[in-house]
């Protein structure tokens, strides 16, 4: 059995090994680190409801007459196009919008346009580029973090108990994600508010 890192890993394998203090020269746990490698992205992009790596994305939103655009990925890097459509005719020449009336804002995190995106269901279309070319130093720590709690936890075998008894003494188990983990990912979580004026979402 041969296990890959899936292309969303926060983490590489000789990263995770320094981590925990592998043998770097040995394979030996090579397959039960990259699938608690892939475990932990996925845990990660799931809990803060987005993609860390950089991609290029086309989506479909509803004009709400506001002057700014939220796309569901980001850091936004790059826009390639925005067109406006009532019909979702994405042909129309006319639907094509200059690309001197919008500009990348607020954290890289929203679209700011000179005009006022017009109401209507989905019709508007946006091309673009978001994610992270390299990810910052603490969400990949989280990530670490959340590997070491599956690769300690494989051997305990007191999943889901929270104490466990020894003579006449109680200790504390860690049945949950730690709390310091999910400290981290708050900074990253998908947070955001399109009714208001200016629009807040985090990191």
């Amino acid at each position: 059995m041969s296990i890959s890192l899936n292309p969303n890993a926060l983490v590489t394998l000789a990263v995770a090994k320094m981590h925990l203090d592998v043998n770097p020269n040995s394979t030996s746990e090579d397959d039960r680190l990259s699938f608690f490698i892939n475990a932990a992205s996925e845990r990660v992009a799931s809990w803060c409801d987005r993609i860390f790596q950089q991609d290029t994305y086309t989506e479909i939103h509803s004009g709400r007459r506001q002057n700014f655009l939220l796309p569901n990925q980001y850091p936004v890097t790059a826009i390639s196009e925005i067109r406006i459509n009532n019909s979702r005719d994405w042909t129309d020449p006319n639907s094509l919008i200059d690309s001197t009336k919008y500009v990348i804002a607020d954290f890289n995190g929203t679209i700011q346009y000179d005009g006022i995106f017009p109401t209507g269901y989905n019709n508007i279309r946006v091309i673009y580029t978001a994610g992270y070319a390299t990810f910052p130093s603490d969400l990949q720590l989280a990530c670490l973090w959340f590997v070491e709690w599956y690769y300690r936890h494989r051997t305990r075998g007191d999943m889901g108990r929270t104490t466990m008894g020894k003579g006449d003494e109680n200790v504390g188990i860690l049945a949950e994600a730690p709390k310091m983990i999910l400290q981290i990912l708050q900074d990253y979580q998908r947070c955001e508010f399109n009714n208001t004026e200016s629009p807040v979402r985090n990191a």
